[in-house]
């Protein structure tokens, strides 16, 4: 159980946000206070709950039996699982769910944990000294035990909440509104242009205007038409067949990037602030900065902001009231 468990915490990918941390001393013992205190209380009670368990089925009817060894090996074992997903995000006050989907690892060897715990339980036999259960009392077993990760959730939500309250206690600026255009993500509108004038639309200068965008690049920044649509309407006014790639790239070649001092920024303000993007952009442009412009080590769009208002997902844009 001990390895399959470091395996699987070993096979979590790393995360950037370690980078933030003040450096230790090399004179530091490797077990730190949270450590230590985590390990003392998590393992105190675990302590409780098994010697009750053995002090139940001594005094029952039928004693401490294979069967009643079966349930209390099972059941310590179902803690230590558990109580897993709690190491997983120790020291921080994630949902000991979040990014679980990507921990292809930690997925398999949580699999053959439980793989293996049933086959010994079903199939151990005398070589294991267990006796097969039932499904009721599996379920049973599973449930009870999972106590240990529902509480380690409720400690940490509790967690994020106090955080959040501290944060807005804090005096001066509380929130940030960022853009995206011009402020994140390098701009070149001469680039765009010429590229649109190479499919043939001619007039392009006139209404892409960076400043006072009109017609249709307004109705799709606004959402008012789908992306579809504007392709379709890109094609009225180009006046002949051009595929949606090409109509694509040259939208998408209106951005550059976003260097990656900024992404550092945007990480580091989020340390001390709650940031939000607030931003005229449309379906197309927003979709090649989350897979081109964002992506950072291991950090994506999400990880920057609390929060997006897109212009085209509100039907509003910029200076508009309803923005604010």
């Amino acid at each position: 159980m001990d390895t399959f468990a470091a395996l699987a915490l070993a096979s979590i990918p790393p995360s950037e946000t370690v980078m933030l941390e003040k450096p230790r001393r090399s004179t530091d013992f490797i077990i730190s206070k949270a450590m230590r205190s985590n390990i003392i209380g998590v393992g105190s009670v675990f302590l409780i709950i098994l010697l009750g368990m053995i002090y139940y089925f001594d005094h029952s009817t039928q004693g401490m039996d294979i069967h009643n060894l079966t349930i209390f090996f099972t059941f310590f074992v179902m803690l230590q699982f558990w109580n897993l997903f709690n190491a997983r995000v120790f020291g921080t006050t994630d949902s000991a769910f979040k990014g679980l989907s990507k921990s292809y690892g930690m997925e398999l060897i949580v699999l053959a944990i439980l793989a293996g715990q049933l086959l010994i339980v079903q199939f151990g036999g005398a070589v294991f000294r267990t006796e097969p259960l039932d499904w009721q009392t599996w379920l049973l077993i599973i449930g009870v035990s999972s106590t240990v990760l529902w509480v380690g959730e409720l400690i940490r939500l509790v967690q994020r909440i106090i955080h959040k309250k501290k944060e807005m206690k804090n005096k001066g600026i509380k929130n940030l509104l960022i853009d995206l255009g011009g402020v994140l993500i390098n701009l070149d509108r001469q680039r765009c242009m010429e590229n649109f004038k190479k499919l043939g639309f001619t007039d392009v200068e006139e209404r892409l205007n960076i400043q006072q965008l009109n017609g249709i690049f307004m109705q799709q920044e606004k959402g008012l038409i789908t992306s579809a649509e504007f392709r379709n309407g890109m094609r009225e006014m180009i006046g002949k067949a051009v595929s949606d790639k090409q109509i694509d790239e040259a939208w998408n070649s209106f951005l550059i990037d976003i260097p990656t001092y900024k992404l550092d920024l945007l990480l580091k303000l989020r340390e001390k602030y709650v940031v939000y993007l607030l931003s005229n952009t449309n379906e197309i442009h927003w979709k090649w900065a989350c897979e081109n412009a964002f992506p950072y080590r291991t950090f994506k769009a999400e990880d920057y902001f609390e929060k997006t208002y897109l212009s085209y997902e509100m039907n509003l844009v910029k200076p508009e009231p309803g923005n604010f």
